[in-house]
């Protein structure tokens, strides 16, 4: 359960940052963004999948060193 946790806790935070970073973009006309909600969805699972992984190696290395 801490692990699905972590992952929507990453989830949830990049979607936001993607959504944030997408409206300063529209704001100021930039072309280099995320074009859809689709992207951000896209992205923050990328991303999240990676923070995850990571973390959990983190946490696995942590354990064996203890050991």
């Amino acid at each position: 359960m801490k692990n699905a946790r972590i992952f929507f806790a990453a989830f949830a935070a990049l979607f936001t940052i993607a959504n944030i970073f997408q409206d300063i973009a529209r704001y100021f006309n930039w072309d280099f963004t995320f074009r859809s909600n689709r992207e951000n969805y896209i992205f923050a699972v990328v991303f999240s999948v990676v923070f995850f992984i990571l973390k959990r190696n983190k946490i696995l290395a942590e354990k064996t060193e203890a050991n």
